[in-house]
Formats: C-alpha cells, sequence, structure tokens
C-alpha cells in the first residue's frame, strides 16, 4: 500500500467509534519501542529451541500485531506465532427491503450508521448544528432499527481488519486473526499477552480488574504487557510483567510505566 493508502485507512479507523467506549485509532510504526522491548524480554525468560506463543488482544486493526510479529519472527525465527484479535473486527451492512436505506451495525450488534444514498445519519447523537439530521435520525430510526435487525444474521460483513494483516494472515499460519473478548477470552495459553489503549479512561475497579480474567490466559513465567501509547507524538507508557505462580513481579517500565501497575502487582490468581 502507498503512503496515501496508509493515510486513508488511518483517518477512516481514527474516526471509527465502535460501542461507547472504544474506538480504532491506531497506526503503523507505533510500538517499536516496545516490540524490541518484549523481544528482550523473551530472549531471558525462555529457552532457544521453545515454541513461543502470543497474543496482542484489543488490537483494532491489527498492524501494530502484525510488526510485533516481524520483529518477533526476525529475532526468533521459526519458533514464533502471534495471534491478534479484536472484539469489534468487522461491520455489518443490512440493506432494508423495499427500501433505500442501509443501517450498519457494529460487531456487538449495536447500530452504527443510517444511510440512503449520500445522505449518512449518525446512530449515535447528531450535533446541535445539523438540525435536519437530528430531526431526521429522530424519525426514522426506530423503525429502521426494527426492520434492520431482523436482518442482521444476513447483513454484509465489512472486515476490519488491516488488509497488509489479513495478506500476512493468508501467507503465514503463524499469524493469525480473529475476534475475541478480552473481558471473556478464551482458555488458550500464552508466553506473552500484550493489552495497549484499552479502557484509556477507565481505571481497574482494585476488587476485580478487568484485566484478570486475560491474565489468567498466562502461562506461568510468561509475560504481561500492558500500558497506553494515546497520540502519536506521545512516549508509550507501558509495563512488561512476568508471571510467577500465581503473582505478576514487574521486569521492565517503558516511560513512566504502567499507569496502573500496582492493581496488577496486588492480583492473586489463585484467588476468586
Amino acid at each position: 500500500m502507498s503512503d496515501a493508502d496508509e493515510a486513508r485507512f488511518a483517518g477512516i479507523y481514527e474516526m471509527l467509534q465502535q460501542g461507547p467506549e472504544f474506538s480504532m485509532k491506531t497506526f503503523p510504526n507505533r510500538f517499536g519501542e516496545l516490540d524490541t522491548a518484549i523481544a528482550d524480554a523473551l530472549e531471558t525468560t525462555t529457552t532457544p529451541d521453545r515454541q513461543i506463543r502470543v497474543h496482542d488482544m484489543a488490537a483494532s486493526n491489527a498492524i501494530t500485531s502484525l510488526e510485533l510479529f516481524e520483529c518477533l519472527h526476525s529475532r526468533f525465527r521459526g519458533n514464533v506465532s502471534l495471534r491478534a484479535s479484536d472484539y469489534f473486527d468487522a461491520l455489518y451492512l443490512v440493506s432494508i427491503p423495499e427500501s433505500r436505506w442501509k443501517v450498519i451495525f457494529d460487531a456487538g450488534g449495536s447500530p452504527v450508521q443510517f444511510v440512503r444514498g449520500r445522505l449518512v445519519l449518525s446512530a449515535n447523537r447528531e450535533p446541535r448544528r445539523y438540525l435536519i439530521n437530528r430531526l431526521l435520525q429522530k424519525c426514522v430510526a426506530p423503525a429502521l432499527l426494527r426492520k434492520a435487525s431482523a436482518g442482521l444474521s444476513g447483513g454484509h460483513r465489512i472486515a476490519l481488519f488491516h488488509p497488509r494483516c489479513v495478506a500476512a494472515a493468508s501467507a503465514c499460519a503463524r499469524f493469525t486473526l480473529g475476534r475475541e473478548d478480552v473481558f471473556k477470552p478464551e482458555t488458550t495459553s500464552y508466553d506473552a499477552l500484550r493489552i495497549m489503549n484499552l479502557l484509556i479512561h477507565v481505571p481497574p475497579d482494585r476488587s476485580r480488574p478487568w484485566f484478570v480474567p486475560a491474565c489468567r490466559t498466562v502461562g506461568d513465567g510468561g509475560l504481561f504487557v500492558i500500558g497506553i501509547a494515546p497520540l502519536r507524538t506521545d512516549p508509550i507508557d507501558a509495563t512488561i510483567f512476568q508471571r510467577c505462580g500465581s503473582r505478576f513481579n514487574p521486569l521492565r517500565d517503558l516511560g513512566g510505566g504502567y499507569e496502573h501497575r500496582q492493581a496488577v502487582l496486588d492480583l492473586d490468581l489463585d484467588g476468586p
């Protein structure tokens, strides 16, 4: 893809809101320093002949996951596999029968847009300055949702993973893409788990942080990487932890480290 193509894709993803709290804002060359730090940590925590399994969760369009895989592959050759996952992996376009209207839903089944020709109405609250849009939305949205929801299962699926990632997954069995809920993950065990920029503005509940289920998928001795890098010019603030039994110990901080690192250190995975 050309630089102009990449810029267009980044702009589209930046505008794409998924659910009430999540966005798809991401771009290439975002986590290079962190990728190298993860590779360094894996070299010290694994044996040279071990097959390393990595999971990059809440990966948006997975372009940064592909870059992590390429970094690890160059370091460990054929001994690494990486799964990139996101709950919001696709959009679904449903055409209303006997109508020019179409409704677009996110992967969770929530409406995103109502479209008729060149007219596009947001499923969220339209700005006050768009009075006509607000009136139209109020008039047509309820009826369109009733009709479109019935046909959601047969809607046209629009994949949200980056084209480069789709091509890489087709060409290499060690790089895979999938849909997974970070709050209700599958039980597969991994040697490294990375979660970046999820719920930036929502601190974890100290009694039961949101990342507990995901942390249970990290094998003993494996790495848990968590942090934020919200904007292009902002530094990465992340921490690489290692699981030791039911606890996590910090191995390395990047920038100021993960803001809620103590919540990770307080975890006891043998607890309820």
